[in-house]
């Protein structure tokens, strides 16, 4: 890539010393898989930790009645930003909560990590891949 079309403080941003930065996560395994975690830009950034998304989500989806999940973060002062995660509301429940009324992340993500709210919508806004807009989702639950 030589860079973007019109847009050279786009290409400024991206371009470093011949590599093309694309904001992607990874982590290579024992084996020397490389797994790709989410997106630099989705990172949360809690007293000093940072929390990846995925790592939120993933606890919330083990509950058979969550269908979709996000974590974003959100302005916390004290802290830089208070983790909170929204679930798509779910047609029936059989435990009542999306996340066991949190115990569940309580015991499954470090203590940084647990989300500080939670946000049961009737639907994730999604983007035009039909992936969850996490700019959307943010600005709907941040106020």
């Amino acid at each position: 890539m030589v860079g973007y079309w019109n847009d050279t403080l786009a290409t400024f941003e991206v371009l470093r010393d011949g590599w093309m930065r694309t904001g992607d996560l990874a982590r290579a395994d024992d084996d020397g898989y490389l797994w790709l975690e989410g997106r630099v830009r989705d990172l949360i950034v809690r007293d000093g930790s940072n929390i990846a998304p995925a790592e939120v989500e993933d606890v919330a989806l083990r509950n058979p009645d969550v269908s979709a999940a996000a974590a974003v973060g959100v302005p916390d002062p004290p802290h830089g930003e208070g983790c909170t995660s929204s679930s798509s509301r779910p047609r029936t429940s059989a435990t009542g909560s999306p996340l066991g009324s949190g115990r569940a992340s309580k015991e499954s993500l470090r203590a940084v990590a647990v989300p500080s709210a939670l946000h049961l919508l009737d639907d994730l806004p999604l983007n035009a891949a039909g992936k969850v807009d996490k700019n959307r989702l943010r600005e709907r639950v941040a106020g």
